[in-house]
């Protein structure tokens, strides 16, 4: 378990160095969208239309011995910085480092921008295959996640017809195409594309992008997080085919999102 900040497997608290982290951080920043909204002729107020959201920055401020001043500036500016809390993980950016000199000591106020928006599981995880036993199901994978995941592969066993996708907030991926019950569809939400084989792999095969559909929203399938209790949070996806033979199943694969 991740006690404390680790950056780039270093504790930025209470280490060898030195270091420790100080109250006056601030690694919860919160929600900030960018408000947009289209104004209709003679009606009142706006129309609402989708907003995107700003990329989050944490405020770690660590206080450094002054003898160790520029060996902390040195390692902070490397090239890659994976920010790790509470047995979750990011790929960060340094956009501030502002220094503040006390008694024998530094205080850096470190300003982290996590681009890719949110923290996220460092493992990826497999769901169950769940059955396909109707023209439409609903499967719940992810149990836990806080935001949405943007990156997860979706692969979808045989024999099926016309397959359709969808979360529960309308972002979805449709298959127009027909699979016998010896083969796998594999959906790759990240880059959109999608692939045939012939074995049970998650990696290779036959592209069959161009019988993919996409749509509701900027990415290519994005699974957010569903919930009727607020404590229990999962991706809900509604799983629709036109037909069926054998035994066709689906599974997700990816690592969990969590809201900064």
């Amino acid at each position: 378990m991740i006690s404390t900040y680790i950056l780039n497997g270093v504790d930025l608290d209470d280490n060898a160095y030195g270091w420790s982290i100080q109250s006056s951080s601030e690694p919860h920043p919160g929600i900030k969208k960018r408000s947009l909204g289209q104004r209709g002729g003679q009606r009142d107020g706006n129309t609402p239309l989708p907003a995107s959201e700003d990329s989050p920055i944490v405020r770690l401020t660590v206080r450094v011995p002054d003898s160790g001043v520029q060996m902390f500036e040195a390692f902070i500016d490397a090239e890659v910085l994976i920010l790790g809390h509470d047995s979750q993980e990011a790929v960060v950016e340094l956009i501030d480092a502002s220094p503040a000199h006390g008694f024998d000591f530094t205080e850096f106020s470190c300003l982290f921008r996590f681009n890719e928006m949110f923290w996220r599981d460092p493992a990826v995880a497999t769901s169950v295959a769940a059955a396909l036993a109707a023209d439409s199901v609903v499967v719940s994978v992810m149990a836990g996640l806080t935001a949405p995941v943007r990156d997860a592969i979706v692969r979808v066993k045989g024999g099926f017809t016309d397959l359709k996708v969808i979360d529960s907030r309308g972002s979805f991926f449709h298959a127009g195409l027909a699979l016998p019950n010896t083969s796998w569809l594999r959906f790759e939400s990240d880059t959109g594309r999608a692939f045939t084989t012939a074995t049970d792999v998650w990696a290779g095969g036959t592209e069959v992008t161009g019988s993919i559909d996409n749509g509701a929203g900027a990415y290519y399938l994005q699974l957010s997080p569903y919930f009727t209790d607020l404590a229990v949070r999962t991706a809900r996806l509604t799983v629709e085919t036109a037909g069926r033979s054998g035994s066709p199943t689906i599974e997700v694969r990816g690592k969990r999102a969590h809201r900064v």
